[in-house]
């Protein structure tokens, strides 16, 4: 339930098995600078079968206006409310139940007010847009890690290092794998990168949760692979693994072939000042 003040702790959004009576509707028109929302919900008190629903509409970034129309204990008087509304605004409503329903979701990049926002006219500037949803998706999912994880009372460096369920180890220098890595460094970098060298900082043994069961320590025929990548993804790549682009995805930037950003130089997967390996 989104900001119904008078229903907040009171009441909860209405659903039938799988079908939430839940929408929120976009529109956005770049021409007349359209960009607003209309929010509906069906809700039903707590601790009694009495319904409302509860409407909230305006532009994008704003908190716009509000209903809340009281229906009683009439749950069809509700329903078609809220029907009416949903497949009102829609410019093809489909006789269908609440379930079909597709949330839209806009993605506002940038605060820009009442400005008209500009149109993307090139594909460079597309692949920047592509790889800020992409930080921000990362930035998001480590949001939802902290806050999953905020109400133990454990020390606030352990809960985030737990949320990720996967154990990191310090390797000592003296290490065969830490050798391993740090020659690894050293002879593939590559003659053409002579604008700078690397040397390692730290190096980390990373075990993910569940992992360790789906490694088929029988095959043979491994390589090692540096890879690159923003600081900010690192919380996903930590906790989810990495995980590959579409074929249908455009490439945001890295120097290699693969849609993972991976590859036998170090150099080659470094070369982008953003990254970290």
């Amino acid at each position: 339930m989104q900001e119904c003040k008078a229903k907040i702790g009171k009441a909860h959004v209405y659903n039938e098995g799988n079908d939430v009576y839940d929408v929120m509707l976009n529109q956005t028109n770049l021409q007349f600078n359209n960009n607003k929302y209309y929010l509906i919900q069906l809700l039903q008190d707590d601790n009694a079968k009495v319904y409302s629903v509860w409407l909230r509409w305006g532009r994008v970034g704003k908190v716009g206006q509000n209903s809340l129309v009281s229906c009683g204990g009439n749950l069809a008087e509700a329903k078609d409310t809220f029907k009416k509304k949903a497949f009102g605004m829609s410019p093809s409503p489909r006789r269908t139940t609440a379930s079909s329903i597709t949330r839209a979701t806009s993605h506002e990049l940038h605060g820009r007010g009442r400005r008209t926002p500009p149109i993307i006219g090139s594909e460079e500037e597309l692949k920047e847009k592509i790889a800020l949803l992409e930080a921000l998706s990362d930035i998001q999912n480590a949001v939802k890690m902290f806050q999953s994880s905020i109400q133990s009372d454990e020390h606030p460096l352990d809960r985030q290092y737990h949320s990720l369920k996967c154990q990191l180890q310090p390797l000592d220098s003296d290490s065969n794998e830490y050798k391993v890595i740090e020659k690894y460094l050293q002879s593939t970098h590559a003659p053409t990168h002579t604008d700078y060298t690397m040397t390692i900082m730290d190096v980390f043994a990373v075990e993910r949760e569940g992992e360790k069961d789906d490694f088929h320590s029988q095959l043979d025929n491994r390589m090692l692979l540096w890879h690159g990548s923003r600081l900010s993804n690192w919380v996903g790549i930590l906790s989810q693994g990495l995980r590959v682009a579409p074929p249908e995805a455009p490439i945001t930037g890295y120097m290699a072939s693969f849609k993972i950003s991976d590859g036998p130089v170090v150099s080659t997967v470094t070369n982008m000042p953003q990254w970290e390996i």
